[in-house]
């Protein structure tokens, strides 16, 4: 199950519905994480590789932690933590 199966069946199970902007945007999140795999294998300290620049290094994360804070505040709502 990936991220957004994952949240359409917990937004099924709660009554807050996501407006169809948040499932958009959820939806092309999938491709942003799967581009963050070859950043993450290929564009690291792990490996003799260039790295992104301090700027666009921030944006990734900054990006992918925004996801994964509205992720979260989802399941808050769905488990009442």
């Amino acid at each position: 199950m990936n991220l957004y199966t994952a949240v359409l069946a917990s937004r099924s199970r709660r009554c807050r519905e996501l407006r169809e902007m948040s499932l958009q945007i959820m939806k092309n999140a999938i491709g942003v994480f799967d581009k963050l795999n070859h950043v993450r294998n290929n564009q690291t300290l792990a490996h003799d590789n260039k790295l992104p620049d301090k700027a666009e290094a921030r944006f990734l994360f900054d990006s992918v932690t925004a996801l994964l804070r509205f992720v979260k505040s989802v399941d808050a709502i769905r488990f009442g933590s």
